[in-house]
């Protein structure tokens, strides 16, 4: 039967419910203050992450334009020495190309070198070799780590 009389206490519909703890107001109030603070936790770590990533991406910018710039000083310096070996004689040419830089540094009879600092602890080494045809050959072109590195044997890892 269908009487007049519905008993909504079994859905739940704000009558008392007999034998049943009901959920009132506090505990929605306490799930959203905790959805709250969670996406407040995962907001700053957010900023914390995205802050960590920016100053990352500065130091490599700031690296990438020391090198950069110590690649164009190579550069252009090779194109002077080059240029150098073109216009001197043969018996001019190791003392012309000396007098172009005062990085430059005589290695031997026909080998030059020198060097250009591409930021913190890090440099561009050039090796060259002088031919009579006025030409001159790369024996070594390096982007080196100029930091000396020591080992830490402090710790001992094998314990018996």
């Amino acid at each position: 039967y269908f009487g007049s009389h519905i008993d909504l206490s079994i859905f739940g519909g704000g009558i008392a419910m007999k034998g049943r703890m009901r959920v009132g107001t506090g505990a929605s109030s306490v799930l959203m203050i905790v959805i709250i603070l969670t996406l407040t936790a995962f907001a700053v770590l957010s900023f914390v992450s995205a802050r960590s990533d920016y100053r990352i991406a500065m130091q490599s910018l700031e690296t990438n334009q020391k090198y950069y710039q110590a690649e164009r000083t190579v550069q252009s310096l090779l194109s002077d020495i080059d240029a150098v070996l073109q216009t001197s004689s043969s018996d001019t040419k190791m003392r012309n190309v000396l007098a172009l830089d005062g990085s430059i540094t005589q290695l031997s009879e026909n080998t030059v070198t020198f060097s250009e600092p591409a930021g913190e602890n890090r440099e561009i080494v050039v090796i060259l070799k002088i031919a009579n045809q006025g030409t001159y050959q790369i024996m070594l072109y390096e982007f080196i780590n100029t930091e000396t590195w020591e080992i830490d044997n402090n710790m001992n890892l094998w314990q018996e």
